[in-house]
């Protein structure tokens, strides 16, 4: 008798435990449906509604990005000879205020490993007809170069969810300390980091900050990518190493000194791939 009392309570537990698990599940999942309905219907508010018919959303949100290419599709092209290449990283740096856009061996490397990356750069070009309008537009009330927008895609993948190991979050990789800094409001139930709008206007600031305080476009973006516990060492050295920015690359972590390299490749990229015949929808 004992024992079938006993096999009954730990019956009885195992259907509790069960039933505690799929509500929890249940919970978590109304939380994120929740976070991704407000960020719809925030940037509906804003006037891109054009951009957001259900279909779209759900393919945005759905990380599935089955982009369909013709049948008569071409060969995408993947190399790029260096003389014609000089010569599109010349004209882009002709038409950027940043001045920063020059060709080196590591460069010409890093665009011809994005051209091999045809999907991934399809779906960017895909997701920046969401976002570059925006970005675009807080960039120039702030007048910085159009060309930031670029590093939200090797910060994120334009992914306003993307969470890093180290905690940053957004579609700007804001770090906690660093969002707060900014304005944007962080807790337990609601993060500004992953509003593309809040967190753009936020970015925008930091790079106003930084550029006020280095007046150098290619030290600005060594001191994002490193973050504010590093940024003082930089400021301190500035007027040092500004004549020759390659002598600070000694003090740089490897991940940093490839930033500015990945970020003129991404801008060729994202400027001639009509011409690397890079499929897209």
């Amino acid at each position: 008798m004992k024992k079938k009392i006993i096999i009954i309570i730990f019956f009885i537990l195992v259907v509790l435990t069960h039933i505690t698990l799929y509500s929890a599940s249940l919970s978590l999942k109304k939380l994120y449906y929740k976070q991704k309905h407000n960020i719809i219907i925030s940037i509906k508010n804003k006037k891109y509604s054009h951009f957001y018919h259900n279909q779209y959303i759900d393919k945005l949100w759905g990380g599935m990005f089955d982009i369909m290419y013709s049948k008569n599709k071409k060969i995408i092209i993947t190399n790029i000879e260096e003389k014609y290449l000089k010569i599109r990283i010349h004209n882009l740096n002709q038409k950027s205020k940043m001045k920063i856009f020059k060709y080196n061996t590591m460069v010409h490397a890093s665009i011809e490993s994005y051209l091999r990356m045809s999907k991934y750069i399809g779906k960017m070009i895909y997701l920046s007809n969401v976002y570059f309008p925006m970005i675009d537009k807080k960039l120039k009330n702030y007048h910085l170069p159009k060309e930031l927008k670029y590093l939200a895609i090797i910060e994120s993948s334009l992914n306003p969810y993307a969470t890093s190991i180290m905690g940053a979050k957004g579609l700007w990789q804001f770090m906690y300390d660093t969002g707060k800094i900014y304005g944007l409001k962080i807790n337990y139930i609601h993060d500004d980091r992953i509003d593309p709008f809040k967190s753009t206007e936020a970015a925008c600031r930091y790079f106003r900050y930084l550029y006020e305080h280095i007046k150098n476009w290619e030290l600005v973006l060594y001191a994002y990518n490193l973050g504010p516990k590093k940024i003082n060492k930089i400021l301190v050295g500035i007027s040092h190493y500004k004549k020759n920015n390659y002598k600070m690359l000694d003090f740089l972590p490897k991940e940093t000194k490839n930033y500015i390299t990945r970020f003129i490749a991404m801008n060729y990229v994202m400027n001639y791939y009509k011409e690397h015949h890079i499929p897209y929808e």
